[in-house]
């Protein structure tokens, strides 16, 4: 629970290079283990420019309805190629 609330406080700050730079340290078990850092690694690909993995990220699993928005606004980039 900590680290997703961890993920949600740095995108909600807007700091790509400090979520990128957490999710880095991360165990690999944790690398998927919520949605909250499935969505964190979306938003690091995406602002990275790494659209494969974005996109592996978002084929990964079904998101919470609420959150939508959010990974359709993401992924544009990809949809409009």
């Amino acid at each position: 629970m900590q680290v997703e609330c961890l993920c949600e406080a740095i995108q909600q700050r807007g700091d790509i290079n400090l979520l990128a730079h957490f999710l880095c340290r991360l165990p690999a078990e944790q690398q998927d283990s919520s949605e909250a850092v499935l969505r964190a690694r979306a938003r690091v690909a995406y602002e990275q420019g790494h659209y494969k993995q974005l996109y592996a990220i978002l084929e990964s699993q079904p998101f919470s309805p609420r959150h939508h928005p959010e990974l359709q606004q993401v992924g544009a980039p990809l949809w409009l190629a």
